[in-house]
């Protein structure tokens, strides 16, 4: 963990969106702020509900860079990843974002706590090292997820709810830290060619020849891909993962998650409803992080178990 800070941005271009959600009170009474990036696929409403500062991390398609989400929605984004002949980069926000987003945070609270995507897997949590480092006026705290997408978001959230309930930054992290090892990504893949020609997966190369009409079903854990079955067939690609959810153990927090395939996402919503946890079910489409090494029409779930 790294001393220092983030608030949520807002207004124009800003990295976090809207006013608080209904039945909770402002958030200017909270003590810490909670701050992620775009990869973890919050749903701007949650962000919105529970203040959590999201800071858009870029996007580039050739010479064109864009702020995930600010400057390209997902579906603008899905539509050039289909087209697109050379995949896109994704990469970091700047030093710049992150110290800019943690001083206007800092204008209400002196202690930040910062969830970010696997540090193994991308540069975001360094970059946001550096810029905690910057600032030793700020208490910020950093938090690798060991994950993407939601698996970061059910902790950003939970980060926020502990801190409503006026845990200290220490005892959040703490806890933050138990959940690590009972998050997991399971997905359903529609395609290898987005993965193949991404090349970060070395065992996808020497399985496509014998994966003709077979559909893979994976798994992301502690930052590692690892292939869970291969199915023939979409529906049963889908039924399969959701039995390696369900034989996972107890559930705490579910969220479904998709690429570009709603139609996908709500028969598995449908499936999986009779084993939905108490907490319900958390949708989001997933952005350019997922969706340009996963490619279009993959369905998944971020979960933690109990």
């Amino acid at each position: 963990m790294a001393g220092s800070a983030h608030r949520a941005v807002r207004g124009g271009g800003s990295d976090i969106r809207g006013p608080v959600g209904p039945g909770r009170q402002a958030v200017s009474a909270r003590e810490i702020g909670i701050v992620t990036d775009s990869a973890a696929d919050l749903p701007p409403a949650l962000a919105r509900q529970w203040d959590i500062t999201v800071i858009p991390c870029l996007i580039s398609f050739g010479s064109e860079t864009y702020r995930d989400e600010v400057e390209l929605p997902r579906q603008a984004f899905y539509q050039r990843l289909r087209a697109a002949k050379i995949l896109p980069t994704t990469s970091a926000p700047s030093v710049g974002t992150f110290v800019e987003a943690y001083r206007e945070l800092g204008r209400r609270t002196r202690t930040i706590i910062s969830i970010h995507v696997a540090s193994a897997l991308t540069n975001i949590y360094n970059v946001a090292r550096l810029a905690a480092e910057s600032l030793p006026e700020l208490n910020i705290h950093l938090v690798d997820s060991r994950q993407i997408s939601m698996c970061t978001g059910i902790l950003a959230l939970t980060a926020a709810r502990l801190a409503d309930e006026g845990m200290s930054a220490g005892d959040i992290i703490a806890r933050l830290q138990e959940l690590l090892p009972r998050l997991r990504l399971v997905a359903a893949l529609d395609t290898l060619e987005y993965l193949h020609r991404g090349g970060r997966v070395s065992w996808v190369a020497s399985m496509l020849g014998s994966l003709i009409d077979l559909k893979l079903v994976v798994e992301l854990k502690d930052a590692s891909l690892r292939l869970l079955d291969k199915v023939r067939g979409r529906r049963k690609s889908l039924q399969r993962m959701i039995q390696h959810v369900l034989e996972s153990g107890p559930l705490e927090r579910v969220a479904l998650l998709h690429t570009d395939a709603p139609e996908d996402a709500a028969e598995v919503r449908r499936l999986f409803a009779p084993y939905a946890p108490p907490s319900g079910i958390i949708e989001t489409e997933a952005g350019a992080t997922i969706g340009t090494h996963a490619g279009p029409g993959a369905v998944g779930f971020c979960i933690l178990t109990r």
